[in-house]
């Protein structure tokens, strides 16, 4: 039986066909063959479809017609993760959040683990549309360790390319998810803080203390033992007694004394010694 192969080639009716290229068409003597050009694989533009058949021995003469392929092309969506971070540490309850865009439109967002299982769908934004979309991840139903968060967008024909993150799972409350651990860092600030201030109060209570155990210290050693003799006064000079034989007479004798300030000057003599005045008086007694 006759067997019909066809090749379709990028170009015009110049082009050559490859040797190995060919594809079996259906039927023999009526055939037909069906080349899907709007999977996106062919950008528009000139073809030449060749085709030739076979009888079990030789091939006939190659035939052919020139085509132009002017597809309504469709390009895929795209999407992206924008929450978590990547290699986020997270637990308990959290959220995946991201954006995604078409030439068209966006019809559904669906996300997997670990590149295992089924693909989930997403639930629409707040617009009812998906340029951004959010679900919540509970990560206590997973295992705690590393988990890849994929993700991707679909148009109604084309999928986008997916898109990945990659966070860490802790078990319990061992450790907070990123947006936790914001909130307790300020915490510990202010416990830090507090303690910072309760030394402090404490140092200065303890220099206070014994800067008072000193100065009592120092107090007690001042107090004179019981029986020590107290310093000596000067005795004070008792009626008819003697005055000590010291006293601040003149250094100058004063020659005359005006009606204006007159300025005395002196220098110890004993108060038995005469003292003579040139001002006029007489001599200045001895105080016996």
């Amino acid at each position: 039986p006759l067997t019909v192969w066809i090749q379709v080639v990028s170009g015009g009716s110049d082009v050559e066909p490859s040797p190995d290229l060919w594809t079996a068409a259906e039927g023999s003597g009526d055939w037909t063959y069906t080349w899907r050009s709007d999977t996106g694989e062919f950008p528009n533009g000139p073809y030449y479809v060749f085709v030739r058949s076979h009888d079990g021995c030789l091939y006939s003469e190659l035939s052919g017609v020139s085509v132009r392929l002017e597809n309504d092309l469709n390009a895929p969506p795209a999407v992206t993760i924008t929450e978590p971070a990547s290699a986020a540490f997270v637990s308990g309850s959290f959220r995946v959040s991201g954006t995604a865009s078409d030439d068209v439109a966006v019809v559904a967002v669906e996300y997997r683990l670990n590149g295992q299982g089924p693909w989930l769908p997403v639930p629409a934004g707040a617009t009812g549309g998906f340029s951004a979309w959010s679900f919540p991840l509970n990560g206590a139903s997973v295992q705690p360790g590393g988990l890849t968060i994929a993700v991707r967008a679909f148009d109604g024909e084309l999928y986008s390319e997916e898109a990945t993150v990659g966070v860490t799972v802790v078990a319990g409350n061992d450790q907070q998810s990123d947006s936790g651990k914001e909130k307790g860092g300020t915490s510990s600030n202010w416990l830090l803080l507090a303690v910072i201030i309760a030394i402090v109060t404490v140092i200065v209570v303890l220099m206070l203390i014994m800067y008072h155990r000193r100065k009592g210290r120092k107090d007690e050693n001042d107090v004179p033992e019981p029986g020590a003799k107290p310093p000596e006064v000067p005795p004070i000079p008792q009626a008819g007694q003697q005055a000590p034989e010291t006293a601040v007479p003149m250094a100058t004798p004063i020659s005359s004394m005006g009606a204006g300030p007159t300025r005395l000057q002196g220098s110890a003599v004993p108060l038995d010694t005469p003292v003579q005045m040139d001002g006029g008086g007489g001599e200045v007694p001895s105080a016996g």
